[in-house]
């Protein structure tokens, strides 16, 4: 019984130290966004839960918004510029919506994520 215990015990501490972030929650490892349409669909369902978790007033709402616009104009045309307005855009979440701090630390892990994909294609 204790050996069942202990290692049911084991088994629990290996599980929460190597899960980065809960499996109900969207919130699971970040830091494989290679994938071009992945990076973007990321931040549109952060933007998505952000809001959902807010209480938007209609300067909040028009903001998250036009991060989504944004976000589609670059995937549609692929100019840097738009991929510029996105990340300003984003930004401009973070600074000034109302968000939960899990929600703005999210956000901002994806201002991040965004500012290195550009980098990474040489773009300024």
């Amino acid at each position: 019984m204790a050996t069942t215990l202990a290692a049911a015990a084991s088994l629990l501490l290996t599980l929460s130290a190597s899960a980065q972030y809960p499996r109900g929650n969207r919130y699971y490892d970040r830091d494989d966004y290679r994938n071009r349409g992945g990076i973007f669909n990321q931040v549109r369902a952060d933007l998505d839960r952000a809001e959902s978790h807010s209480y938007a007033n209609g300067g909040d709402r028009k903001r998250f918004n036009k991060v989504r616009e944004e976000l589609n104009d670059f995937q549609r045309t692929g100019n840097p510029h738009e991929l510029n307005e996105a990340i300003g855009r984003l930004q401009n979440v973070v600074n000034d919506n109302r968000l939960a701090p899990r929600d703005r630390d999210i956000l901002a892990g994806d201002l991040y994520r965004l500012r290195d994909f550009r980098a990474r294609n040489g773009w300024h």
